[in-house]
């Protein structure tokens, strides 16, 4: 059976110059930082933010694809599955506050596979979990074709 993928091959050759053996490294970079949907809500948040700077004076910014183990932190080390569970997830934005120097809320872009796929869903109950109990607002958006720009800088302002 081939292999369909491109896997990075390291040749190592002996002093006489002859193949001794092919490496085959153990990590590799990422094929994509964000899918297409999270791009384009990315760049419609670009615009959310464009307006709120402009409106309301506010030194917002957007961090994609955040570690939420370094947005949220457990109190409670009797949860400890909720810590262990929360490690290696992100959440797709962060809303930062420059001049407060705060994560002022996060939002999950969710697609259809949050619905769907049984992981995904595991996945979204643990971070419902942790966001629930700490102060920080976690903003869920379906996936969708349009978005509103107002009823965004709307949602954003009630987090601040």
């Amino acid at each position: 059976m081939e292999e369909n993928r491109k896997i990075k091959q390291i040749k190592k050759y002996d002093e006489d110059g002859k193949l001794e053996c092919v490496i085959i490294p153990n990590y590799r970079k990422c094929d994509y930082f964000m899918s297409v949907n999270e791009i384009r809500f990315y760049k419609f948040l670009i615009k959310v933010i464009a307006t709120m700077r402009e409106e309301n004076e506010l030194n917002l910014d957007i961090f994609p694809q955040v570690a939420v183990n370094r947005i949220i932190q457990q109190n409670n080390r009797r949860e400890i599955e909720l810590d262990k569970n929360l490690f290696g997830k992100s959440i797709d934005y962060a809303i930062y506050d420059k001049d407060k120097n705060e994560i002022i809320c996060c939002i999950e872009l969710d697609g259809p596979e949050h619905n769907t796929e049984p992981a995904r869903i595991e996945r979204d109950k643990i971070i419902n979990k942790a966001f629930e109990s700490s102060d920080l607002k976690l903003i869920r958006q379906p996936y969708s074709d349009n978005y509103d720009l107002n009823k965004y800088v709307e949602i954003i302002n009630g987090c601040i």
